[in-house]
């Protein structure tokens, strides 16, 4: 009788650990789905600003930067972030 009491009380202590377990497995996959949707978000917004910038629809002022030098950059910059945001995405 005590040890069929303390099997049960084991198995359910192994119950309560795999749900503790899913319950950050899930919390891990909902900030990753959530991290995921902000980096494509800022690949997007890179992306506008410098298509934005090349066809002179975004007015930088008096800065002395290269733009053909800054567009570039940005655009890599879009283009890594949404692949990031897609694997992000895709992983979990």
């Amino acid at each position: 009788m005590k040890e069929e009491l303390e099997n049960q009380e084991k198995e359910i202590r192994d119950k309560e650990s795999r749900i503790h377990r899913l319950e950050i497995l899930s919390a891990i996959y909902r900030a990753s789905k959530f991290f995921g949707g902000i980096l494509i978000g800022a690949g997007i917004f890179f992306l506008i600003w410098s298509i934005g910038i090349f066809f002179n629809a975004i007015d930088l002022g008096d800065a002395n930067i290269n733009t053909f030098l800054m567009v570039i950059f940005l655009l890599v910059g879009a283009i890594l972030s949404i692949i990031s945001g897609i694997f992000h995405l895709e992983k979990s």
